[in-house]
């Protein structure tokens, strides 16, 4: 190569390490600042009350065979010692996933430079930087962006090893592979779609790799068969065959554009359905036959949790790794055609993201901080507060002592209980999909034996009465909280 064409070529790439350091250092404050604007949601509280318990007490839950929260635990015993350092930031909390998340990204782009060359890897960091999807979900505390970082760290080990197939890279393939079935029970398929691709590969290797990778997976695993198993028996379906559709398209929709822009706000989903249907239809004809596999197998995983029924907003951000690789190669093939489609998508989720009022499951903006600190000023007068909200208990939890912490009460907690009347009660009700607490009893009795003092409602869900008619299984009240003050005498 000529020295000119080398110099080029150096500059080239000089520029490229500071843009991906921009975009990574812009996006790591865009999440720290950003960060209070989110509120802690169920799932979380969830796994961070789970995570505090003693290390020991978590593994003797997976050892009896029980398991929890439908996912292994070496997310969680990383949480466990994060907690006592992040004390009552809930910032600091989350910091560990935002760091995996965009660390992740820089491992997933090195894979895309090894497939589809140095034009591949800024693409993948400003696809992973800029997308709204990711914004919302990279941050939250638990196994979600730990698993994003296990995959691409695995898919980038996969790759080094089809380069060169020494026995240490081999070896750094399988462990990595124990972490991913470790961190999420679903990372069987993706380890499983890995060694196909060394099969459609046609490697001699294929057969010898994909033996002693699955006796070596089967082996670590021997404290997890049975919660595995266990989570993974058939059990009732989410829905009819036309839900389940909806249900998928619906997903690969908001791993576009995000939850910030509901699919019922026209005027907005329409263009952008438009435009990912595009994008997806431009990146299948851009990429190479040995790249389209990582799409293929993109697609292999989200069907494989559309069928199942698992589906949903939190499992897309684990898998959206090879989607990301698969786009971003197509960018380098096909950037000037690819570009518009892309930004205009992702343009729509941010206008949703600051305009805070199109949101098709407003979970992550849901006040829940406002509310505990009302809450607190109750208890103060000398109310009782019972919820069914675990990000309302999360974020009251913080602001009382333990004197006041006494008349808080859950649902459960509260039919045991038996204060002496009279007595106020604030009761304050929250949407809940993963933590199922019925509340319907509870209400007839406080609205049939005490006066209605307060009743507000927070939040107003403009796709309530459309779910109810798609996802009948679903609760979709109008209001994802409503706040009662009643007088008991």
């Amino acid at each position: 190569m000529p020295r000119n064409m080398e110099t080029t070529t150096a500059i080239g790439k000089y520029h490229i390490v500071w843009i991906a350091a921009l975009l990574i250092t812009a996006s790591l404050a865009a999440f720290i600042f950003s960060d209070r604007y989110f509120t802690v949601v169920e799932d979380e509280t969830t796994i961070i009350d789970g995570a505090r318990r003693p290390v020991a007490a978590t593994l003797r839950i997976f050892w009896s065979g029980r398991g929890q929260f439908l996912h292994p635990p070496l997310s969680d015993v990383l949480l466990h010692f994060w907690i006592p350092v992040a004390g009552n930031s809930v910032t600091l909390l989350r910091a560990p996933s935002v760091v995996l998340f965009l660390s992740g990204l820089l491992i997933l782009a090195s894979a895309a430079r090894k497939l589809a060359g140095d034009r591949a890897f800024l693409p993948v960091i400003a696809i992973g930087t800029l997308s709204p999807f990711a914004f919302h979900f990279a941050r939250l505390a638990g196994w979600y962006a730990f698993s994003f970082f296990a995959v691409a760290a695995l898919t980038l080990a996969w790759l080094r090893y089809l380069e060169r197939s020494t026995a240490p890279r081999l070896i750094a393939f399988i462990l990595l592979a124990i972490a991913a079935i470790y961190a999420n029970y679903y990372g069987w398929v993706l380890v499983a779609c890995l060694l196909l691709d060394g099969w459609l590969l046609r490697r001699r290797d294929a057969l010898k790799v994909s033996v002693v990778t699955f006796g070596a997976m089967a082996v670590a695993y021997i404290p997890l068969w049975r919660p595995f198993l266990r989570a993974s028996l058939p059990g009732r379906q989410s829905g009819a065959v036309l839900s389940k559709l909806v249900l998928a398209a619906y997903n690969l929709y908001i791993l576009f554009v995000s939850e910030s822009v509901a699919p019922w706000i026209w005027w907005f989903s329409l263009p952008a359905a438009a435009a990912i249907a595009l994008v997806l239809w431009i990146a299948w004809q851009a990429l190479t036959p040995r790249i389209r596999l990582f799409l293929l197998y993109f697609a292999i995983a989200f069907t494989g949790l559309a069928v199942t029924g698992k589906i949903d907003s939190k499992r897309l951000l684990f898998i959206s790794g090879w989607l990301m690789l698969a786009l971003a190669a197509a960018l380098a093939r096909r950037g000037r055609v690819l570009i518009a489609p892309l930004a205009l998508v992702a343009l729509l989720g941010w206008a949703g993201i600051f305009a805070r009022k199109w949101y098709a499951a407003p979970h992550l903006i849901e006040p829940w901080n406002e509310v505990a600190h009302h809450a607190a000023q109750s208890l103060r007068q000398g109310d009782l507060v019972v919820s069914n909200s675990p990000s309302f208990h999360f974020y009251l939890g913080y602001l009382l002592t333990p004197r006041e912490e006494s008349r808080v009460f859950t649902v459960g907690q509260w039919r045991h209980a038996a204060p002496p009347r009279p007595f106020a009660l604030l009761f304050v009700e929250g949407v809940n999909q993963s933590v199922n607490v019925p509340t319907g009893q509870l209400m007839r009795e406080l609205q049939s034996g005490c006066v209605t003092l307060e009743a507000r409602h927070l939040v107003p869900d403009s796709g309530s009465e459309l779910k109810r008619r798609l996802f009948p299984q679903f609760r979709e009240p109008p209001f994802r909280i409503s706040v009662y003050r009643f007088r008991c005498d």
